[in-house]
């Protein structure tokens, strides 16, 4: 008996995000409309005997957590993969670079009424073991970080605080959506690539540029990435990749 196909759901973020990623992606292979979701059109596509649906979930925690939920309701998916652009924090990676998230943290939770004032929110801090899939991403340049969540983009005042706390990269969904996986056990990876990094010589404006500027880059990359990864998921299944420290959940992995 074979062994039954494997499916990969790969969200992205932003409507500028998903422009670049279909283009790319139609430049090596085609992509087949399927029915519109409640967030956006799907794409599927099969990667290495792999079956990929592709979305735009949009932007924020909560469009993006609602997305990805219903992603994994719907498809129930071997493997959730985040894709898109972030601001850098700490220079690792670099304005163009790319970087796959070991720990992704919520940092606009505010609780107020606890005893501990953390920084990064305790109860949605996501641990992801990338062991099963390190040795295919390092080779093609990408570093392992933290990615840190919140409702908003950075500026250099904020990049200073999140350096502070050890975060490498901002983004506005990858903790979102590694929340919903861990709840859902289903292994996620997320992939970001430095679009700007703020400088306290820079505008909004320049920031915004360079998004636009490195949007394509960074998405083109990422859609070379994808034959690799569906290749590797058909190698080394991660069972369960996600835990949160503050409950002691250990990574259950079959390596």
């Amino acid at each position: 008996m074979s062994a039954a196909r494997k499916t990969i759901t790969v969200q992205v973020g932003c409507r500028t995000e998903w422009r670049a990623l279909e283009t790319a992606i139609d430049a090596v292979s085609s992509l087949v409309p399927e029915g519109l979701g409640p967030f956006s059109q799907y794409h599927s596509m099969t990667l290495e005997g792999v079956d990929l649906l592709l979305f735009q979930g949009g932007p924020s925690k909560t469009v993006a957590g609602a997305a990805c939920q219903h992603a994994l309701s719907t498809h129930r998916p071997d493997l959730h993969v985040m894709l898109g652009t972030c601001g850098g924090v700490s220079g690792k990676p670099e304005v163009g670079g790319l970087m796959y998230a070991s720990r992704a943290a919520q940092y606009d939770c505010i609780d107020r009424l606890c005893d501990t004032n953390d920084f990064f929110y305790d109860a949605y801090d996501v641990h992801i073991d990338n062991h099963w899939i390190r040795e295919v991403l390092e080779p093609l340049g990408l570093v392992s970080g933290t990615v840190a969540t919140a409702d908003q983009d950075i500026d250099f005042t904020v990049r200073k605080t999140l350096l502070a706390h050890d975060a490498d990269v901002a983004d506005w969904e990858s903790a979102a959506v590694a929340l919903v996986c861990h709840h859902n056990h289903v292994p996620v990876l997320i992939l970001r690539g430095v679009s700007d990094i703020p400088e306290e010589d820079l505008s909004q404006v320049d920031q915004a540029e360079s998004f636009l500027n490195k949007t394509p880059m960074i998405m083109n990359a990422f859609a070379g990435i994808l034959p690799a990864i569906a290749k590797q998921l058909t190698l080394r299944q991660p069972l369960r990749n996600t835990r949160i420290p503050l409950y002691a959940k250990p990574f259950e992995l079959l390596l």
